[in-house]
């Protein structure tokens, strides 16, 4: 049985907030993306401790990171640079979290995703000996705003890529919007069920 969780700044900005509902819910567990005003890249060893303080006996438990890793352009190597110490800095939120799972995107979409797929694969050679080294997980959504739109992408790209810490995050209602989506259910989610 899966457990049920909740990405913090779609409920709120206000942590305490995001607890109070999640707790009422009786929800498993949040995914951090941004929390008061600041993405998770930015959230400090002080955030960090205020979150777990709010969090104390609830029984959450921190999930994931959802970082905005490589939600750039291909073509523009300081932002992949800088892309890549956000991935670093999102490993070290979530060890301090004990989570092992960070979020992450296949650049923005260039409309020539079939053309640049071979540099888009060398792209995550760094990002994958990074999370191997560090033992966490890559989780891949598939967005139609980047490069990997749908599910059928998504899987060549993991399966290409030939790593066993980068998996798919997989959102339904994404593949509804992309170009070349297929039905969510039961198609798209076979090629990337567990």
């Amino acid at each position: 049985m899966f457990k049920l969780g909740v990405i913090s700044d779609e409920v709120s900005q206000d942590f305490e907030r995001v607890v109070k509902l999640a707790t009422e819910f009786k929800l498993d567990s949040i995914e951090i993306r941004s929390v008061w005003d600041k993405p998770p890249q930015e959230l400090t060893e002080r955030d960090v401790d205020r979150m777990k303080k709010i969090m104390d006996g609830t029984g959450l438990q921190v999930v994931s990171i959802a970082s905005p890793f490589y939600k750039c352009d291909f073509e523009n190597m300081e932002e992949r640079r800088e892309h890549i110490e956000i991935l670093k800095k999102c490993i070290r939120l979530a060890k301090s979290f004990g989570a092992n799972i960070i979020r992450g995107f296949a650049f923005w979409n260039t409309g020539r995703t079939e053309e640049i797929w071979d540099g888009i694969l060398e792209a995550f050679e760094e990002p994958v000996k990074i999370i191997q080294d560090e033992g966490v997980f890559l989780g891949i959504e598939n967005e139609s705003s980047t490069s990997l739109a749908t599910a059928k992408l998504t899987q060549r790209f993991i399966e290409e890529l030939n790593c066993p810490n980068v998996r798919a995050i997989w959102d339904p209602a994404n593949e509804l919007s992309a170009e070349g989506g297929e039905k969510p259910y039961p198609d798209a989610y076979n090629r990337l069920k567990p």
